[in-house]
């Protein structure tokens, strides 16, 4: 038994960063595991690295590859296993190793557009209004 979110299809992680702050829907049928795990283990403080349209948020978590993806659209959101890191598409890309697909950002994608390298971010729950 998973417990904590065993009867939730998505929920929403909030991401806190000195460029602003973004709301992300994970949607666990993407990548249930890895979706329980990140969630379960909030909050986080992650490290986060810009590199060129993508955005990496160093969570040092583990995970296995569930469902590979090498396509990510803009807004989304997936887990870098090889780097223990959240990646956010900031445009359309094809990707040299595959990543697991979480969700996507559905407010403050701006945020990760001004992001810089060397910030740190909090990865949280969101709370309820």
């Amino acid at each position: 038994m998973w417990g904590l979110v065993e009867s939730v299809e998505s929920y929403v992680v909030e991401v806190v960063m000195p460029s602003g702050t973004a709301d992300i829907e994970i949607k666990r049928h993407l990548s249930p595991l890895t979706a329980e795990r990140l969630y379960r283990n909030l909050p986080k403080r992650a490290l986060v690295v810009r590199d060129g349209p993508k955005v990496y948020l160093f969570v040092e978590m583990t995970s296995k590859l569930e469902k590979g993806r090498r396509e990510l659209r803009r807004g989304e959101v997936a887990f870098v296993p090889s780097k223990e890191a959240l990646l956010i598409a900031l445009k359309r890309m094809r990707l040299p190793a595959p990543v697991l697909l979480l969700g996507k950002v559905v407010s403050g994608l701006e945020a990760f557009e001004s992001a810089a390298t060397g910030q740190t971010a909090q990865v949280r729950r969101k709370e309820e209004p």
